[in-house]
């Protein structure tokens, strides 16, 4: 028994687009569609070179400034229905 947690073979998942939509609300019908993921209060896969990848374009494309970086990021982890690897 998994004590009522999904397997990883059946969770959600979020990549680095969905991270970028939520975070930067730039397409608000993605942006929606995470926000419902994330509503549903389901376990959400995250792998972390998803993570990697989404410091790498809020610096690089955003050019978003490393403390609001940080910012981002922390906000993501904070996620209670997330999972990492």
């Amino acid at each position: 028994m998994d004590g009522g947690r999904r397997s990883k073979a059946t969770m959600a998942s979020l990549d680095t687009n969905c991270l970028v939509r939520w975070l930067m609300d730039d397409i608000p019908d993605e942006r929606a569609r995470v926000d419902r993921l994330i509503g549903a209060h389901e376990p959400l896969d995250v792998d972390d070179a998803a993570l990697i990848e989404l410091v790498f374009v809020l610096d690089s494309h955003y050019g978003m400034p490393r403390p609001l970086v940080v910012e981002a990021l922390s906000q993501v982890l904070a996620l209670a229905i997330l999972r990492t690897d």
